[in-house]
């Protein structure tokens, strides 16, 4: 199964969430951390979790609004990915 942490920065990933994402890894998890940009990425792959760069906006609520922000800066093997993770995951 997968877990899905969606950070608005990504320090706040591994500063606070660090140990969560570690517990939920060894509970038989896959754990995707996305972030807005690829800033400390180490960091986050330290803690065993696989990351995705999606750029948002951190005061945003929907989810549609970020996927339209990928497609329509050119970024449309990103906006797959999110889908893929958010929409599809266990389906695909």
């Amino acid at each position: 199964m997968k877990f899905v942490l969606v950070s608005p920065k990504n320090r706040t990933a591994y500063n606070f969430r660090g140990d969560l994402v570690k517990l939920i890894i060894s509970k038989g998890y896959e754990v995707i951390v996305t972030g807005p940009n690829r800033d400390n990425v180490d960091k986050i792959e330290a803690l065993g979790a696989r990351f995705v760069e999606i750029p948002m906006d951190k005061n945003g609520v929907n989810p549609i609004e970020d996927v339209i922000q990928l497609v329509t800066a050119g970024n449309k093997d990103k906006a797959r990915e999110y889908v893929k993770t958010y929409v599809m995951s266990d389906t695909m």
